[in-house]
This record gives structure tokens, sequence and C-alpha cells, in this order.
């Protein structure tokens, strides 16, 4: 009988050793984890124009660990007195000061001619915004919107930016709302669409560059270079048309633009030149004394293909708290 209680003493003995053992390994597994790259600074920047909901976007991606955000703002009336600017944010308006810092830019004449195009915009103030990085000391620079979100699935900056690569590309997902009326989409919108094949928007995803690498824009959200990755870890979190009568606003301000990006690239999202011509032909409508035209003809259609439902393949939507959580 002695024998055996030694022999289960050991046993016991010999687990409480493997379990000590196994929890110093994770302790040394997650400060490496937490610590790797730490040094990386990672900055984004972003062109927008009356943006949804800015601050909690600011404030989101300071929470997660950004270094810096560079915001551009198109239109040089619109009134920022209620953003949040501070020595990680930095506010920028597309005025007469700007656009002299823009005509400086090595090879941009091509979208400096032509900005009307807003992507040509974008590129514009994502390369300039690149040069306030580079005297900033930021590593990497992410081009995103300001509907969208980085998701950082459990990891951190440090480990996702690897300063062995040049461009970092991110897959993107769409958030699909649960009603038309949402007021703060990154607070109440947490059911994403994760296959591409149903989004709305685009699905190829976003990328960073390495601000000191030679690597040069290639698009208006990637780079050129061999040394590229597309990351596994890290998702770009799009809130696209995220309410209604933002939905409207929008494509009210787009007004009728043309089929084809730079009058040679064919949109390919339906959903964008649908949404343009029916609310083209519904603001017509208002104009010619028929109230609230949009409202009626529009709402039906932006349900149909915006708000979940149940043709959904459950399979192809996430549950994602995260963001709602950090605010």
């Amino acid at each position: 009988m002695e024998e055996y209680k030694k022999y289960i003493k050991k046993i016991i003995i010999i687990i409480l050793v493997l379990l000590v053992l196994y929890l110093v390994w994770k302790i040394i597994f997650s400060r490496k984890d937490r610590f790797d790259n730490v040094d990386i600074k990672v900055g984004i920047a972003t062109t927008v124009k009356n943006p949804h909901q800015l601050n909690d976007w600011i404030n989101y991606h300071l929470k997660i660990g950004f270094d810096k955000l560079y915001i551009v703002f198109d239109d040089e009336n619109e009134d920022t007195s209620s953003y949040i600017n501070s020595d990680q944010v930095k506010i920028f308006k597309n005025n007469d000061d700007w656009k002299k810092e823009l005509l400086t830019l090595p090879n941009m004449n091509q979208f400096i001619q032509d900005k009307k195009e807003v992507m040509s915009r974008q590129i514009l103030n994502f390369a300039n915004s690149r040069n306030y990085a580079l005297q900033d000391g930021i590593d990497f620079l992410l081009h995103i919107d300001a509907d969208e979100l980085f998701y950082l699935e459990d990891s951190t900056l440090g480990n996702i930016f690897n300063n062995n690569y040049d461009v970092i590309t991110f897959q993107n997902w769409e958030m699909i709302p649960k009603k038309d009326d949402y007021e703060n989409c990154f607070r109440e919108g947490v059911d994403f669409k994760i296959n591409p094949r149903i989004f709305n928007a685009y699905g190829n995803g976003k990328s960073a560059v390495k601000v000191n690498s030679q690597s040069q824009i290639a698009g208006v959200h990637d780079f050129s270079g061999n040394n590229k990755k597309f990351s596994n870890v890290g998702k770009i979190l799009h809130y696209p048309s995220c309410n209604f009568n933002e939905y409207i606003n929008k494509y009210k301000i787009l007004g009728k633009f043309n089929d084809k990006w730079w009058d040679s690239v064919k949109i390919p999202f339906k959903f964008h030149t649908e949404s343009r011509d029916l609310i083209t032909e519904c603001s017509a409508r208002e104009l010619q004394g028929e109230k609230n035209a949009c409202e009626n003809s529009v709402r039906l259609y932006y349900n149909r293909s915006t708000v979940l439902n149940d043709s959904y393949n459950k399979n192809d939507i996430k549950l994602i708290e995260f963001v709602k959580n950090q605010l």
C-alpha cells in the first residue's frame, strides 16, 4: 500500500512540474509575442469628407497602438474644430498651402492633372502624408479610409508589422448592419461578411508601406515592390454606407460619376453604380418638387442590398465585438 502511495505521489509531482513548466513557457511566449518589434512605429493616412464618427475612429486606432494619424480633409472649408487634434493626430486641409506641397511630389503629374477623380486626390494626399511620416520617424504607414478600422485579431501591431517587408497587405471584411438607421456604426456594427464574393464594395484588401523604402504607389491602396507580404493576421474592417441617411448623402454628393475610374478602368461594383443611378434619378425628381422621392424609392434597394437577412449563409458572417468593446 505504501509503495502504491509513493507511486501516486511521484505521478502527482511529475504532473505539477509539467504544469509549472507549461505555465513558464506560456509566460515567456506571451511576453515575446507582446514585445517583438516593440520599437516599430505605425501610422495611418486617410482622406476624409464629412466622416462618420471621426473621433471614435481616432480614439480606437490610438488605443490599439498606432503612433500617428494623418488626416486630410478634402473640403478645405469643412469645420474640423470638434475633432481630436493632438501630437499623435495631424489634421491637414486641402487648402492652397497643401496644394503647393502636392505640386512638389515626384512622379505624380498624372494624378495632379486629374484631381477631379477622388482616388487621385487620395493618392496625392497619401504621398504627401508619407513625407510627414518620414519626418516623424514612422516605420509603416497604412492607407485606409475613414469608414475603415484596423482589427488586430488577438495580436499586436509590433507582431503584425514586420520590418523584413516593404509592403504588407491585409484582407478586408465588410460590416453588414442589422437595420438601416445605425447612429454609430463603429459601436453598433458587429456583423461582418468575410466572403469577398458577397461584398458590395472591394474585397482585395489594403496595404501599408515601409515609409523609408523605395516602394511607390501602385493603385490607390497598394504599393509596388518585390519585398511584399500578404498578412494572415490583421484585417481591415470596412463599414460602407452603414446607415441609410449617410448612404443617400454620399451618392447625392458624388452625383453622376463616370462608369470608369480615370476614364479607363471600369468600376466593378454593381452596388456602387446602381446606387449612383437610383439616387441621381430620385434627386432630379426631388428638384422637380417630388418630396422625399429618394426616401420612398431607394430605401427598399438599400435594405435589400445591405441589411443582414436570412439569405446570407451563416458561414459567411463573423461576429466581431472587439471594436465596440474598445470604444
